[in-house]
């Protein structure tokens, strides 16, 4: 499924939700209006008569407007808990599964990076998602709240800018999730040098993508997106080192050890040296 049908089912969820609370809403005022009509069709009421119905039909529809926003509110709020409640069982579910794949016995250190690698981007891909409807969810409650057609002018620029506020926090703190889920990975032992230059081109990403950013500011996230490359391929470069100076120490001895024992023994004298040629060959 892509991001965009994903998007689109989030889309219709909240539409849903807003129908069939449109739908008994609009019911109970076809009941109010009939009451009143039915009511003022007696042809024996007097003027004031007639004014009082109208005007208790008309306390009647604003208080049931008021009622069915504050049940949309209500609806709105119990989905942004029941969206955290969900999100929080599916990370924990990928957690349990890593965790029972990596202790399985014989596996092999490339097969574990990759079972760490894949729930690495599972959990990055459930948080997109959880933000995704987060912010679907605030976008909703503004759209209710400005649906008030008693609002001041004051009282509408404060509801977009408050919602305006939400998507901005929510916004921080997908950054931060994906942010701390990145260095988690870069820290952890069994990420590989190309997957750590990755995760840093999407950290780096991340970080440009932000709002307000000065030109100093991009370009310390660059430098220091650079200075991270470099420092891995350092590391990388050590590291083979250590492996080589291991590898031909070993070789070494091992052909030493077949000159020792050759004695007058000349083929395995001669095993004893192609080994130690051979060892330094392949690391030339």
């Amino acid at each position: 499924m892509t991001e965009e049908e994903k998007k689109k089912i989030r889309d219709n969820a909240a539409q849903q939700r807003v129908q069939a609370a449109k739908n008994n809403y609009d019911e109970q005022l076809r009941i109010i209006n009939e009451r009143e009509k039915l009511l003022l069709g007696n042809l024996e009421l007097t003027e004031a008569q007639r004014t009082q119905i109208q005007l208790n039909a008309e306390e009647e529809r604003k208080k049931l407007r008021e009622t069915d926003l504050e049940n949309q509110l209500l609806q709105n709020e119990n989905a942004f808990t029941l969206l955290d409640q969900k999100y929080n069982r599916e990370l924990a579910l990928v957690n349990e599964k890593e965790a029972l794949l990596t202790s399985a016995v014989g596996l092999s250190e490339e097969q574990r990076k990759q079972i760490v690698e894949n729930a690495a981007i599972t959990r990055e891909g459930l948080q997109k998602q959880r933000f995704d409807e987060q912010i679907a969810l605030i976008n909703e409650r503004e759209q209710l709240l400005l649906s008030n057609t008693a609002l001041t002018e004051a009282e509408r620029t404060k509801i977009v800018i408050e919602a305006e506020q939400q998507r901005k926090d929510v916004q921080q703190s997908r950054l931060d999730d994906t942010i701390l889920g990145i260095e988690s990975e870069l820290n952890a032992l069994t990420t590989s040098y190309d997957r750590k230059r990755e995760l840093i081109g999407q950290k780096e990403a991340e970080l440009l993508a932000q709002e307000g950013l000065t030109e100093n500011q991009r370009t310390e996230i660059r430098r220091q997106a650079a200075a991270e490359r470099a420092a891995i391929d350092q590391a990388e470069l050590e590291a083979r080192a250590e492996l080589q100076t291991a590898y031909l120490d070993l070789a070494g001895q091992f052909g030493s050890f077949l000159q020792q024992i050759a004695g007058k023994n000349k083929k395995l004298a001669i095993a004893g040296v192609i080994v130690e040629q051979a060892a330094y060959r392949d690391w030339e």
